[in-house]
């Protein structure tokens, strides 16, 4: 694990590389999950500053004066973009692609627009103040889409549940 600090003022020359290696901290990330890794290094006393140092992020000017829980928040936010990429389908690009491929299916799924949901009461998800807007106010995601993708609910279930916890 990192090592804990007294003062929250790390640069770069503060941490030596031998304490640990951005690819353990990604291998931690990815095992734990990014609240259980953030939360098990707010216990130990790890500094945000120090995170950045060994990631090679410089850390924003803008947190230097910010609460701990206001860095910790942006903290989150870099590791999961910094191990997430929604994965796309290859060789599914156009919209003949698409054809064919729903062609070939045996089962389809219809999710139908705003126009259903928004007569129901329920926001439409990408005009301003939509569920997207809400979710990414709320957390720190890579995209907004993310709440509703297998791979990254693996990572990271809790904005899934806190989205659907509001509808049920």
């Amino acid at each position: 694990m990192i090592s804990v600090v007294e003062e929250c003022s790390v640069d770069s020359s503060d941490v030596s590389p031998a304490v640990v290696s951005k690819d353990q901290i990604l291998e931690q990330l990815t095992s734990l999950g990014p609240c259980i890794f953030i939360e098990t290094h707010k216990a130990l006393g790890t500094c945000p500053k120090e995170l950045f140092s060994i990631l090679g992020i410089k850390f924003p000017m803008g947190l230097f004066y910010a609460d701990s829980e206001a860095q910790w928040q942006h903290v989150k936010y870099v590791l999961i973009k910094s191990i997430y990429q929604r994965k796309r389908l290859e060789g599914l690009s156009t919209f003949e692609d698409a054809i064919q491929l729903i062609r070939k299916s045996q089962k389809i799924m219809i999710v139908t627009g705003a126009g259903i949901s928004v007569s129901c009461g329920i926001p439409d998800f990408r005009s301003e103040g939509g569920l997207y807007d809400r979710i990414q106010s709320r957390f720190a995601l890579a995209e907004p889409e993310c709440v509703f993708d297998i791979e990254f609910f693996r990572i990271d279930p809790e904005p899934f549940f806190s989205f659907a916890k509001v509808f049920y």
